[in-house]
């Protein structure tokens, strides 16, 4: 770096030796976090932008999106494949809860160690400053409004499916209290601790800092899309097709089919909450936070459902 500080003419200009950039974290007169922000970025003008949007290039974001997105996908394929030729994890023509558990933690264990590696062997050291929002207290009082919002949507949503009678958690839900129940250990990993980390990335990162490169609120809508479609499960609509084809019924999975198009503004609401709090603050742990707290309140909830249940029925309520 020159420095032009009156140089002794008869020894030209001087130099000062190159220092190794700091990591420094700048606070501003309110102790809010502020990262070292590229001009392009300062277009976003009600959005605060994050150390890893304004400093990462568009492929340094966007492979977080291939590897939570498509990677997962693939990687569960792979796996799904390997693991019905082991009989201890399959019953019958598809997984037990065992084998399900097990696959959806060691797809998760693996994302999870790739992204690690990819924030940490980064030269712009992002996990460390990602690290450094959580000294901030605000970071935690946006954290709970998220998380408060969320809850207030869901809670909308039941009373305004209340009067439906075939409305219920999809198969997602459904799928993660049935094996939370039976395998709580691997599934509070998976559903709390793994799964909000990867899908934050994904989602957020990977997905609303590409897409709202110039429009945040473009990103936050795009990616609350496609966060909840990635919840939606789709075999309903198979087993529709399948059904006319051969002449049958098609009550059943059209039910299934509308329980889960019930349940898409649930997830779509849930995106778009993670995604504004993320893009308003600038502080990927804000929705990484609120999206674990959410999930450890689900986990809770499906793990104490059926003996609240029984209990309920004692007592004859």
């Amino acid at each position: 770096m020159e420095v032009y500080d009156h140089p002794n003419p008869e020894e030209g200009p001087q130099q000062e030796e190159p220092q190794q950039e700091k990591r420094e974290i700048k606070i501003n007169s309110e102790g809010e976090y502020v990262p070292k922000m590229k001009p392009s970025y300062a277009r976003n003008l009600k959005f605060e932008s994050s150390y890893i949007n304004a400093n990462f290039s568009f492929w340094n974001k966007f492979i977080f999106f291939l590897i939570g997105f498509v990677g997962l996908e693939l990687l569960a394929f792979i796996c799904q494949l390997i693991f019905l030729q082991i009989p201890a994890f399959t019953v019958g023509n598809g997984f037990s809860a065992f084998g399900a558990s097990l696959l959806n933690l060691l797809v998760y264990i693996i994302i999870f160690a790739v992204m690690l590696v990819l924030l940490l062997t980064n030269k712009k050291k992002p996990f460390f400053y990602i690290l450094q929002e959580f000294k901030l207290g605000s970071t935690f009082g946006y954290m709970f409004m998220a998380l408060g919002i969320i809850t207030a949507f869901n809670y909308l949503f039941s009373i305004i499916y209340r009067g439906i009678p075939i409305y219920g958690s999809n198969a997602n839900q459904e799928g993660i209290e049935t094996l939370t129940f039976s395998f709580p250990i691997m599934m509070v990993i998976t559903t709390v601790f793994l799964a909000p980390f990867t899908e934050e990335l994904t989602y957020r990162i990977g997905l609303l800092d590409t897409i709202g490169h110039k429009s945040r609120w473009l990103g936050i809508v795009i990616s609350a899309i496609i966060f909840g479609l990635v919840h939606f499960d789709y075999s309903p609509i198979i087993l529709i097709i399948r059904t006319i084809q051969n002449s049958g019924d098609i009550t059943i999975p059209l039910n299934l089919l509308y329980i889960e198009l019930l349940n898409l503004p649930i997830y779509i609401s849930m995106g778009g909450v993670l995604g504004f709090f993320y893009a308003k603050t600038g502080r990927i742990t804000v929705s990484w936070g609120a999206h674990t707290l959410n999930n450890l309140i689900a986990f809770i909830s499906a793990l104490l459902y059926p003996f609240v249940e029984q209990l309920l029925e004692k007592i004859g309520f």
